[in-house]
């Protein structure tokens, strides 16, 4: 799911992609919190390579959901938040 999670100093959109198994949606409000990760690009000017990294991860982790099993259990094992562009001012 795409979650916005702020606006930036000018007033653009700050977006978090949070990647879990479809069954996570109905877990318990009793069960044990899973473990999360967060990954964020772009920060800075000069890290232009990691925005590419963070979306081929992207495209990776969803495509193969389900039919690698190494992926398939990362995502059933934790949380996972990435956010391409965590400074939309500087990259626009």
């Amino acid at each position: 799911s795409l979650v916005e999670i702020g606006s930036s100093y000018e007033g653009r959109p700050m977006l978090v992609l949070h990647i879990a198994p479809p069954s996570s949606k109905e877990i318990s409000p009793s069960a044990a919190p899973r473990p999360r990760l967060w990954l964020q690009s772009l920060l800075v000017t000069l890290a232009g390579l990691t925005g590419a990294i963070s979306l081929w991860l992207i495209e990776h982790i969803v495509s193969q959901y389900g039919t690698d099993a190494a992926v398939t259990a990362l995502v059933n094992s934790i949380d996972l938040y990435i956010m391409p562009v965590a400074n939309p001012d500087g990259y626009a």
